[in-house]
Order: structure tokens, then sequence, then C-alpha cells
């Protein structure tokens, strides 16, 4: 395969690392800290390498395996850069760089396959979720084109004027989105990362990028950052998303582990009690000529919300799907994880939270 190839296949890290042996930083790849059951593919040519069964944590801040799926299926080389005497690894099939073998593993084999995460592509046993497919699709923008930024950007103001951040602190705003509150939140004079699960919605978000924010794709369970954080904001509803329940116990751990001691965590969640008694079941809505049908249902203690539309002759399916927690499964979920709540709110104008009345539940732990 010539440049040519590589070049409109991968993006310039990718290609920096897979073909020109480049290392990536430590603890930048999600699949460092991920142990979900499933197979890591070569990027290059999708050719299986790794199953998960053969995954440890390495704590060198690269993903670590002790053994390759099938025997002779990657290709050990002698590496003498950089002063050091390495075997390198690559792929038998397509030849692209993956890292390097060292003998010091901690299991049986004694090996440890030391790989650079943006090499490798998962494929989880799973089902696949529905935030994978309709975060990245260009509908879902359409649909939710008309959010009121405004009364996002004033909910914000609020929460830092309760706060009294320092002006140097650092905020996580996790599941950010395109960027829009992040770059709020940095124009406010705060150093600011935001990391989203959605390749389409980072994209936007580095283009628009304030100076003091950077943008990174990450899964919101598994996510492994260099740096902690003084605040984390878990904003507008991007919490219970998963089929997994303990899946929200996994987002809760990562968060705890990248605050800084006494760090505060901000959920901003819908109240479900308000959901459920003010429930519209059918709703059609007109965007740019497309009509999108949406069905809303409470199932097995999830709000289910089935979105269908037709354009350019084809049908479109998606879904929402978002567990109902109240404030017990809160508390619990966050005790359990090593938070304390010091406060509940009730809407974007931070008045009390009460369950029977309340726009929102709006939780603010500190790191214990």
């Amino acid at each position: 395969m010539d440049d040519k190839h590589w070049l409109k296949k991968l993006n310039t890290e990718e290609y920096r690392v897979l073909q020109e042996a480049g290392t990536e930083a430590p603890f930048s790849s999600n699949l460092n800290a991920l142990f979900d059951t499933g197979t890591y593919f070569c990027k290059g040519c999708d050719t299986a390498l790794f199953s998960s069964t053969s995954k440890f944590d390495g704590h060198c801040g690269w993903p670590s395996f002790d053994l390759e799926i099938n025997p002779g299926i990657i290709e050990k080389k002698r590496d003498l850069t950089n002063g050091m005497i390495r075997t390198e690894i690559v792929c038998n099939k397509c030849k692209s760089h993956l890292g390097h073998l060292f003998d010091d593993g901690p299991t049986s084999t004694g090996l440890r396959y030391c790989v650079n995460g943006i090499s490798l592509n998962f494929k989880s046993e799973k089902q696949d979720e529905w935030f994978e497919n309709w975060f990245d699709s260009p509908y879902y923008p359409l649909l939710y084109q008309k959010r009121n930024i405004k009364e996002a950007e004033k909910f914000i103001s609020n929460l830092i004027n309760h706060l009294q951040p320092q002006q140097n602190s650092t905020i996580l705003d996790l599941a950010c989105g395109e960027g829009r509150h992040s770059n709020f939140l940095a124009k406010k004079g705060f150093k600011v990362s935001g990391i989203d699960l959605s390749e389409r919605s980072i994209d936007i978000a580095k283009q628009n990028a304030a100076d003091n924010v950077s943008f990174d794709i990450k899964d919101m369970r598994f996510f492994s950052l260099p740096e902690s954080f003084d605040y984390v904001f878990n904003l507008f509803t991007s919490f219970g998303y998963f089929q997994d329940s303990d899946d929200n116990v996994k987002v809760l751990t990562q968060i705890n582990k990248h605050l800084n001691d006494n760090g505060i965590l901000v959920i901003d969640f819908l109240n479900k009690h308000q959901v459920i008694e003010n429930l519209v079941a059918k709703e059609v809505k007109v965007v740019d000529g497309i009509e999108f049908n949406i069905t809303r249902e409470v199932k097995q203690g999830s709000v289910v919300k089935n979105i269908s539309f037709n354009t350019d002759n084809s049908q479109y399916k998606y879904q929402e799907k978002v567990q109902l927690f109240g404030l017990d499964q809160f508390t619990e979920m966050l005790a359990k994880t090593g938070f304390k709540i010091i406060k509940t709110l009730g809407d974007y104008e931070l008045t009390e939270f009460h369950k029977e009345s309340s726009s929102r539940l709006i939780i603010i732990a500190k790191k214990k």
C-alpha cells in the first residue's frame, strides 16, 4: 500500500503513529482504560490482533496485552532507535506500527505488548448503543438546532456565580457535544477540556475552539486523561444512556479519578417525576422540510424516544433512551464512587429542588 492509500485512510496523527512509527501520548486513548469483552483490530487493515481476554492494566498509559490473538499475526522487529534496544511490533498483514513488546508482563506469558491505542479499533461483543449512531448522524443536530443557547449560557453563568471557582480553575466538560458550552466557559477565563464520543461533534468543536480549550474523542465510561480537574460538568442530561446500568457507576468512577482533592462534580439531569407526569406520547416536528415523527414512552425504568423520518428516498429510524434516575439512586451511586452531595437544585435559575415540581435535578457533589 502506498502513501496515497494511507493518507486517504488515516488522519495526520494516525499516519504519524501507524506509518512513521510514532508514539501517542500516554493515557490519551480510550482503549487504555477499556476492559469490555471484545476484539481489538488493526486500524490499518482490520485484522484481528488481540482478544480482550489477554488485556491487562500495564500502568504505563498504553493498552497492554499478554498474548496476540493468533500466533504470527504480529511481526516482531529489532528496533535500535532512540538509543535503545527494543522489539517493535507491527501488523503482519499491512505492516502498520503497533508499539513494542517487552518481557516484563505480570501474567504467565511474561509478555507485555505495549500498543498505541490509535493503532487499534475495538469491537465489543455487546449490542451497539443507541447514541453511537444517533449522535454522529447529521440529523441529530438538525432536529435539535433550535435549542435555546442563551438559556444554556445563562444557566452556566448562574452556575459559575453559585460555585465561585478560582479564575485559574480547570474544568472538564464531560459529553461536550459541539463545544458551545466549553467555549463559553473558556471565554469566562477557565482552562477547559471537552470530551465526547461523537467524532462529528468533536470535529466541529475543534474547528470553533477558543484559545484555552481542548477537545478530544473519549467514551465517558473509559476515558483517561493525563491531567486532573477542579470541576467536572456533566450537563443537559448527558447521563444514564447505557444498556448496562453498571456503566453509569463506571462513569462516576472515572470522574472521581480525574478530580483533584475536594473537586466538584455537577450533574444536570432531568427530574424523572416531571418527565413521567408530563410525557408527550406523540409529536411531529418539521425541520428543513424533513418531518420527524417522534413517540415517547416510559419503559423498564427509562424514557424512550423513537424518531423516524423519510428523506432522500430513504427511511431512517433512531432511538434515544435515558434511564430515569431519581435523587435516591444518584445518592447511592455517588456515595459508592466516593462523592458526597452538597447541594441539589431544581432549575436553571438554581432554585431549590422539589421532586414534585422542579423541571430539573441538578446535583452538586464533592469528591470525598
